[in-house]
């Protein structure tokens, strides 16, 4: 038997519609594998955060806010307005050398070593990489997680300047203290 060209033509067609449809479930494959690996990202980065700041930030905020004799919202609205950083010095209120000594005996503490394994990743990039994640994290995780921070931040003109300093000069103490 002999294939006329007519038939080889027909053959070669249903190969390339069957390429293409295996190209194309190839290309929706890579696209699940991707999204889901961005949704692990997100859901360990949250976790990694919510870790992270109620262990720390918000206990030290806390901390601060109580010398005011306000609570924790109204303190970090203070501080905003006020534009202190406990990481920075600023006009006679300085708070680096406690916030290096809160974070070193942070550090310290034989349950607290699970921190180090989280913070140990934002330590080792670079400050511009750290930049670029605070408007991620304050807009993916921040807003979502702990709304009235993130309303308490945005709704002050510099708040989310404030905060993203904050996480970047938290990011250097981290990389000076340890």
């Amino acid at each position: 038997m002999s294939r006329t060209t007519a038939d080889v033509n027909a053959f070669l067609e249903k190969k390339r519609q069957s390429l293409d449809i295996l190209k194309k479930d190839v290309g929706e494959l890579r696209a699940e594998i991707k999204r889901r690996k961005e949704v692990k990202r997100i859901q360990k980065a949250t976790k990694d955060i919510r870790f992270w700041m109620d262990n720390f930030v918000f206990p030290y905020l806390e901390g601060i806010s109580d010398s005011y004799n306000e609570p924790l919202l109204s303190g970090i609205r203070r501080l905003i307005r006020e534009k202190k950083n406990p990481f920075r010095p600023k006009n006679g209120w300085d708070r680096t050398r406690e916030s290096r000594t809160a974070l070193t005996g942070l550090f310290r503490n034989p349950q607290a070593k699970v921190l180090l394994h989280i913070a140990r990743p934002f330590i080792k990039n670079k400050i511009e990489w750290i930049q670029e994640q605070s408007d991620w994290v304050r807009e993916t995780i921040i807003k979502k997680e702990y709304p009235e921070f993130y309303q308490a931040i945005m709704s002050i003109e510099g708040g989310k300047e404030w905060f993203n300093t904050i996480i970047t000069d938290l990011v250097n103490t981290l990389k000076r203290s340890l």
